[in-house]
């Protein structure tokens, strides 16, 4: 029997090594089983390989299983289109495709001509049995969690079961060149690497695609069984710091502050971030003994400063909760990262500015904060708020192409306004800009360093005046990045 699986993670179009190319945590959480079960393993990650396709062609030639795939939402299909088509040519590997996206979207997924199966949801258990019988060539039919294509129709297994993240296997990190990996992602430190210690969020938000994606479950590793994690990087990888990426960490209070005397207890002294906050989940935390076990840097999401925007969003919380805990983190070393959307259907200029107005009160009562750029609302499928502008006049992508081209095409917007979305687009670059510390990031690139510095200049002015219609200074650089992702996902590669 053929022992060899390869799994790929393409780019995603915004691929910065050392700024933003995390961990392929979901790819290394799918080989530990197929490891344990003695198969041999490679990830190739496109964002870290200089000769990507050189070594793609070279592990296909040990006949692998299968071809496995991960995608989500955007442009990352369309580099995983262009990987899948290069398999197809080099031989009849049957080509895998995983994540959110085809998960949402097995039939469409599957239409596209060169996509063999879908694993849909969690991929540790199904893709172990679905190698199972590839190699054996066994059925796909009793395979919960699969669709696959037979006899020219698309046939779709049960729905398969979550695992138990208690007795989830240890990481495989052997199986990437982990330095790509490592870089600052909490501020003042320098070697940083992801911890994931729970799946999942219990809220209802309608634009995120948590509720169909774990169904609105949370489920959490054991905290003891984490900190082990967090030590072994630590040591192996010489890390100063670590960065929690769950979709929500602080959803259970107890957890959170047994984590926190976990870490003060065992003498870590690390610094630690976390992505995926709610300010209304911080509410009841001890703050003080959040410091003291080094927590560092918050990425939270407030999405609107306007409450009917938040209420129509169902995020479950008011500006008025929002800016006492915007204040009480202010009093604090924890530095904040605030993030923001726009282009909602209910929103007006007078809500948009609303937003703006809660940004200038973060700027004046934290200068610490971050910001990220205002991220236009996207009708991402499965979500809530994509039925909801379905009925709006929003026709969804009919191809996985299509779907490939949503984060960076804002013309299928019909519930906005032409005149809106042209300063939806110009807002979403102007607020890359606004926050002087991301300079930081660019330090050692002299170029990219000059051009943010006088960018800032401009996306402070236009802030500081409201004035959005008209950004010249946006057209050379959109028309670059347009250029290099086009260039990067063209097909024709031998």
């Amino acid at each position: 029997m053929n022992r060899n699986v390869l799994l790929v993670f393409p780019k995603t179009g915004f691929d910065f090594k050392g700024i933003n190319v995390q961990l392929p945590i979901g790819l290394l959480s799918v080989a530990a089983p197929l490891l344990n079960n003695d198969y041999d393993v490679s990830i190739l990650d496109q964002r870290v390989e200089k000769n990507f396709y050189g070594r793609l062609k070279e592990a296909l030639k040990n006949d692998p299983v299968c071809v496995g795939i991960t995608t989500m939402t955007g442009a990352q299909i369309l580099y995983a289109l262009r990987i899948a088509r290069f398999v197809r040519r080099h031989g009849s590997t049957p080509i895998v495709m995983g994540g959110i996206h085809s998960t949402l979207l097995p039939d469409q997924t599957l239409s596209n001509g060169v996509i063999d199966i879908v694993v849909r949801g969690e991929g540790e258990l199904t893709f172990l049995d679905l190698v199972g019988a590839l190699d054996s060539g066994g059925s796909l039919a009793e395979i919960g969690g699969i669709s696959f294509k037979e006899n020219g129709s698309v046939r779709h297994g049960r729905e398969g079961a979550f695992i138990d993240l208690a007795r989830s296997l240890n990481l495989p990190y052997d199986r990437v060149r982990v330095e790509d990996y490592i870089f600052a992602q909490v501020p003042g430190r320098e070697r940083s690497l992801d911890v994931y210690t729970s799946r999942g969020c219990p809220w209802n938000c309608t634009f995120c695609y948590n509720k169909s994606f774990n169904r609105q479950s949370y489920r959490k590793r054991p905290i003891d069984t984490v900190i082990e994690e967090i030590e072994l990087l630590v040591g192996k990888y010489h890390l100063d710091s670590f960065f929690i990426g769950d979709d929500n960490f602080f959803v259970d209070k107890e957890r959170t502050h047994y984590f926190c005397r976990s870490l003060i207890d065992r003498g870590a002294r690390l610094e630690w971030g976390c992505q995926g906050v709610r300010l209304d989940s911080m509410k009841d935390l001890d703050l003080d003994l959040l410091e003291r076990s080094g927590l560092k840097y918050l990425c939270i999401g407030i999405e609107s400063g306007s409450d009917k925007i938040l209420a129509s969003i169902k995020k479950d919380i008011h500006v008025e909760l929002i800016k006492e805990m915007i204040e009480k983190i202010a009093r604090t070393r924890i530095i904040p990262h605030y993030n923001f959307m726009i282009g909602y259907p209910d929103e007006s200029m007078k809500e948009l500015y609303e937003t703006f107005d809660l940004v200038d009160y973060i700027l004046e009562v934290d200068p610490k904060a971050f910001f990220s750029s205002f991220h236009r609302i996207t009708p991402y499928p499965g979500t809530e708020f994509f039925e909801r502008v379905r009925a709006c006049g929003f026709t969804p992508p009919s191809n996985l192409e299509e779907w490939g081209r949503m984060s960076w095409e804002s013309e299928n917007t019909p519930w906005v306004s032409p005149a809106l979305r042209k300063i939806y687009l110009n807002i979403a670059l102007i607020t890359y800009f606004i926050d002087p510390k991301v300079v930081v990031k660019v330090e050692d690139r002299p170029v990219l360093k000059y051009f943010f510095k006088i960018m800032m200049k401009i996306a402070r002015l236009r802030l500081k005046h409201r004035r959005f219609k008209f950004c010249p200074e946006f057209i050379i650089p959109k028309r670059f990045i347009e250029w290099r992702i086009a260039k990067e996902i063209n097909p024709n590669v031998s």
